[in-house]
């Protein structure tokens, strides 16, 4: 892991791991976001996937998604995350309050004002990301994405829907559930 950072060190400001699965071969994958900027105006969810190789460690890592912009003021380095799917190694869900594939501002057809909506990506065979909302058309925000490990086909996602303020204790948001029929 430390290899990861040093690497991101030189062209980020910021960068966090999230979450960890395996994939089909059991190898080991990390998703993470990075802020390329001093600003926080925008971060990339990177998809990184280390692999461990007769005990030689092998990183592979890929630009998948605008992440958007920092939750609040005070903090740059907090966006809304993401989850990968345990069932799933090339699905992950993200938070974010910019299209993922071009980071254009998401507004609200409910109330006009840009809000984190929830996305689905998923990786096909040739490699390129497809993302499909989850989400969309809120009036309130849907952050910090979970998915619980179940023996299940479906898919369960937990995440936080409402307002993000502050870090400590300033929060004011309903914990929701969906379960995905599998696909």
């Amino acid at each position: 892991m430390t290899r990861l950072v040093v690497a991101f060190a030189i062209v980020a400001s910021a960068v966090a791991f999230v979450d960890t699965e395996h994939d089909y071969a059991n190898n080991y994958v990390a998703a993470s976001f990075v802020q390329l900027n001093d600003n926080g105006a925008w971060s990339w969810f990177m998809d990184p996937r280390v692999i461990v190789d007769e005990g030689k460690l092998i990183a592979d890592t890929e630009e998948i998604a605008y992440a958007g912009r920092r939750l609040y003021p005070t903090e740059d380095d907090y966006t809304g995350l993401g989850a990968l799917d345990p069932n799933h190694p090339d699905v992950v869900y993200i938070s974010t309050d910019a299209d993922p594939a071009t980071g254009t501002p998401l507004i609200s057809a409910a109330d006009r004002t840009r809000h984190y909506e929830l996305f689905r990506g998923e990786r096909a065979s040739n490699g390129k990301w497809t993302w499909t909302p989850f989400t969309r058309n809120s009036s309130y925000d849907n952050l910090r994405p979970v998915i619980p490990q179940w023996r299940d086909p479906r898919t369960a996602i937990v995440w936080m829907r409402g307002k993000y303020v502050h870090n400590q204790g300033e929060w004011y948001s309903a914990l929701v559930a969906a379960i995905v029929p599998s696909q």
